[in-house]
């Protein structure tokens, strides 16, 4: 079982951590697993904290899952996850990472610090391969909504929101943005994850000023060319379609 922390001493720990790998090992010393549970927002603010303000480009979120079902070619599809168009779109454009080309490449190399957004990894690897692949870090971060088997062998924990309790988009598989609107508010301590991102990202003295989610999103859209133009008006309540690449301006 965890200690619990205050939510400021929980930042200030996993942001020197961040602090100490970077300056004392280098920006391939730390691996960064997002999620397709995550909505646009959440995935944006990562990409930018750690990809593009801090330069690590060691950032996916394609888990191999050993427990994936199969889909029926009618109603459910064999990606049962919101959001993995939203999460190709975000980060795989120009990223050579593959986090399943890591797990079969020999450990060769001590890396530093893991940071696991919302994926129970041990569930979707194997506890054998799992555990040996975060053996691999000194220390490793968990935020997500839910305790599993990979939370439990964190270092540290920061919880974060459920989808019921967050204000945010998700992009389907055929590429159409959809609104997601608060339920109900945070339980406890939690935080929607693009709020945890931006904190760890000012503790380091980063400026990170975003007031809600649609300032996030607005900033999105205005950096990730496929969601040129959109706005959290124009997708209302029937959602809208993300753009091509090639198809922008024309």
């Amino acid at each position: 079982m965890h200690e619990f922390i205050e939510w400021k001493d929980a930042l200030q720990n996993a942001s020197e951590r961040l602090s100490e790998a970077l300056q004392n090992h280098g920006k391939d010393s730390v691996v960064v697993v997002a999620s397709p549970q995550l909505t646009n927002e959440d995935l944006f603010l990562i990409r930018k904290f750690f990809g593009e303000d801090l330069g690590i480009s060691q950032i996916d979120f394609r888990v191999p899952d050993r427990n994936s079902a199969a889909g029926d070619n009618f109603l459910l599809r064999e990606d049962r996850n919101p959001n993995s168009r939203g999460a190709e779109v975000i980060f795989l454009n120009g990223n050579e990472f593959s986090f399943p080309l890591m797990l079969q490449s020999p450990p060769d190399r001590k890396l530093r610090l893991l940071y696991v957004f919302e994926q129970d990894i041990v569930k979707k690897l194997g506890e054998e391969t799992a555990k040996s692949f975060l053996s691999r870090f000194e220390y490793v971060v968990y935020l997500g909504s839910n305790e599993n088997e990979t939370s439990l062998l964190a270092d540290l924990v920061l919880p974060s929101a459920t989808y019921a309790e967050v204000e945010g988009t998700f992009t389907n598989f055929e590429g159409r943005v959809q609104k997601i609107d608060r339920a109900v508010e945070p339980l406890g301590d939690s935080q929607p994850t693009w709020q945890i991102v931006a904190k760890l990202a000012r503790t380091l003295g980063l400026a990170c000023g975003y007031a809600c989610s649609e300032e996030v999103f607005l900033d999105l859209a205005d950096r990730v060319v496929e969601f040129e133009n959109l706005n959290y008006e124009k997708i209302g309540y029937h959602g809208a379609q993300i753009s091509e690449p090639s198809k922008v301006g024309a």
